[in-house]
């Protein structure tokens, strides 16, 4: 009878054993699985520190890219309105000039009619 209840206690061990083996087995596997999940997130977190740095250059460049363009446009600006007043005083000049040559021209023919009308009337004197 004390062999039969030693040999249930064993048989019940056993099976004990064998089931505790089992779910370990099973733990170790969805802890492999649980590291290798780990180590896509750590990678993936790496990749976002990553990105962000990215994202942070980038908008720094925009930055950049933004005051390059608004000097440039001022810059654009300022050129533009050098050329405007060079062109308004080179036109001022022209007038001026025109103004003086016409008013000399004008000068000339008067005379040059004078003296005509001098030599007509000397000529015609004669």
């Amino acid at each position: 009878h004390m062999e039969r209840t030693e040999n249930e206690e064993n048989g019940r061990s056993k099976r004990k054993n064998f089931e505790l083996e089992r779910m370990n087995l099973e733990l170790e596997k969805k802890n492999s699985e649980l590291e290798r999940k780990n180590s896509e997130l750590e990678k993936n977190l790496e990749m976002e520190r990553e990105n962000s740095e990215l994202d942070r250059k980038n908008f720094e460049l925009q930055l950049q890219r933004k005051h390059f363009e608004s000097e440039m446009k001022s810059r654009w600006v300022e050129k533009g309105e050098q050329e405007v007043n060079k062109n308004r005083t080179e036109y001022a000049r022209d007038i001026q000039v025109t103004k003086a040559v016409t008013s000399t021209d004008e000068n000339h023919n008067q005379v040059t009619s004078v003296d005509n009308g001098g030599s007509c009337l000397s000529s015609r004197a004669k």
